[in-house]
């Protein structure tokens, strides 16, 4: 699989009742640590530095304040494969001058970092289309034998790795993880055909994530979704950019933004809630492999399921016309930029460049 690098930073914002979808040379520069909204304007951001703490088992959480509002997020690991992954999102506000309690957001057995699904060309055993990796075990679900191995899980502060029990303030944290993960059908001899490796960033009031994938043996990719969410807590409205479709009242039902030939600059959807506010989960569609280059015509860029669950896109193969999904030698990787930012009730979103 060729990489190509495009240079572009899109700017990533959430809009309560208007599509944003501007053209690249109208783009707010987006660098340095200035907010920038859809306009290009400068946004006034009060977000404090990050709170951690860790408990046994490296279970990480980390928090921010931004204004009134403050939203933490769990990152430990769990599920059948036991991997690193976000756990939980809490929400509180101030009550006078003092926060009051957490109240939990969601709390999920399902993962934000993706499984795949990813077949073997060479040798490889029996075995029908299903994900591994991420939450989903060897029957397709959360559960049966694991179908990925974690082989390294990092918690860097402000430059520091910690891994022991405790809690203090922070400028920076950083977590590395790499998976390695089966085949669909090498889940029978358990042979890993392929790596993902994530940096994620919690900062400015979200989380951002930097991924890589490399294959270990000659693979297909049928499907990779990048980042994904569980909207939970966050579901009187929806908003998706880039595509015709204006928000709209937030529904459990399955939905797509229709097929990448006719909306082919969808790049982000929010969810917002009165009590919660807004999360907005965004692919960098001028970053590396996440210009869609690896998701068939027919393939939709971003999708929501009646299960609280919604999906971005880096590889989606139509098997009508490839059989194989995208196929990589050994040794081939793809790369993509995405993340999720939370704002407080009744603000837009705003954020900051890598």
């Amino acid at each position: 699989m060729k990489r190509k690098i495009l240079v572009f930073a899109a700017a990533l914002v959430m809009a309560i009742l208007v599509i944003v979808s501007l053209p690249k040379s109208e783009l707010p520069p987006f660098k340095g640590t200035d907010f920038w909204s859809a306009s290009g304007e400068k946004k006034e951001r009060e977000i404090s530095e990050l709170g951690w703490d860790i408990r046994d088992g490296k279970a990480l959480r980390v928090w921010w304040d931004d204004g009134e509002h403050s939203y933490r997020v769990t990152f430990e690991r769990w599920g059948v494969n036991n991997l690193p992954n976000i756990r939980a999102v809490e929400h509180r506000e101030k009550n006078g001058s003092a926060f009051g309690k957490w109240m939990l957001v969601n709390r999920t057995d399902s993962g934000w970092l993706p499984p795949m699904i990813v077949k073997a060309l060479g040798n490889y055993d029996k075995g029908s289309t299903a994900y591994t990796g991420g939450s989903h075990g060897s029957t397709g679900a959360v559960d049966g034998k694991p179908t990925a191995k974690n082989t390294n899980f990092q918690i860097v502060i402000d430059g520091v790795e910690k891994s022991d029990p405790g809690r203090g303030r922070a400028e920076d944290i950083t977590v590395y993880v790499t998976n390695e993960i089966v085949g669909f059908n090498t889940k029978e001899s358990g042979r890993l055909v392929m790596r993902q490796e994530f940096v994620v960033e919690f900062r400015n009031g979200g989380i951002y994530v930097d991924a890589q994938n490399t294959a270990l043996d000659d693979v297909g990719v049928f499907a990779d979704h990048g980042l994904q969410v569980v909207t939970t807590g966050f579901k009187d409205w929806r908003t998706l950019f880039g595509s015709e479709i204006s928000t709209e009242q937030y529904i459990d039902v399955d939905f797509n933004t229709g097929p990448k030939s006719q909306n082919p600059s969808v790049w982000a959807a929010s969810f917002e809630s009165e009590q919660h506010g807004g999360m907005m989960l965004w692919m960098d569609r001028g970053y590396e492999d996440g210009d869609a280059r690896y998701v068939d015509e027919r393939q939709m860029l971003i999708r929501g399921s009646k299960y609280s669950k919604w999906y971005l896109g880096v590889v989606l193969a139509d098997k009508s016309t490839r059989p194989n999904g995208f196929e990589l030698k050994k040794g081939d990787s793809y790369s993509y930029r995405a993340g999720v930012v939370f704002t407080p009730p009744n603000e837009k979103v705003s954020i900051v460049n890598w």
